[in-house]
């Protein structure tokens, strides 16, 4: 699943572990841009998704569950936060090495590396972002965020 450092320089391992409230799901975001995910139940098998479209080109980008256990939002060197839900993935299953997933939202949130997000565990699609452009914002999942660019 993940793959070893090898003699390109390149770095890889694991960057975030999460649980989903529930605790059916586990999510690791790894150095080679991929979120996996598996079933808790069985974290011998392979992932039943893997999560593709952000970038991360450092350790600090994160990636969470929201408290549906489905949704899942990163950070991203980009600059962008994304957003999946799994229950709009086909290829979700016990299968060998499912294929990436693409994002189904990407949220344009910062200036600089999207370091951290939190979903709300009050108010449904609320998260929040903090990046290295020094600031915090607030945003609904299904919605662009509106701010100043100055």
């Amino acid at each position: 699943m993940l793959r070893k450092h090898g003699t390109s320089g390149r770095s890889y391992g694991v960057v975030a572990v999460d649980v989903s409230l529930d605790g059916r799901r586990i999510l690791a975001a790894c150095a080679d841009s991929v979120v996996y995910v598996w079933d808790a139940l069985f974290p011998d098998r392979c992932p039943i998704a893997t999560l593709a479209g952000h970038r991360a080109a450092s350790f600090y980008p994160k990636a969470v569950f929201a408290p549906d256990g489905h949704r899942i939002a990163g950070g991203s060197s980009d600059r962008d936060v994304f957003v999946w839900d799994t229950k709009l993935l086909r290829n979700i299953g016990d299968e060998p090495e499912p294929i990436p997933s693409p994002p189904q939202a990407i949220i344009h949130a910062h200036t600089r590396e999207v370091c951290g997000v939190a979903w709300s565990l009050t108010q449904d699609n609320l998260i929040a972002s903090c990046a290295d452009d020094c600031m915090v914002k607030l945003w609904h999942a299904n919605e662009t965020p509106q701010y100043d660019d100055n």
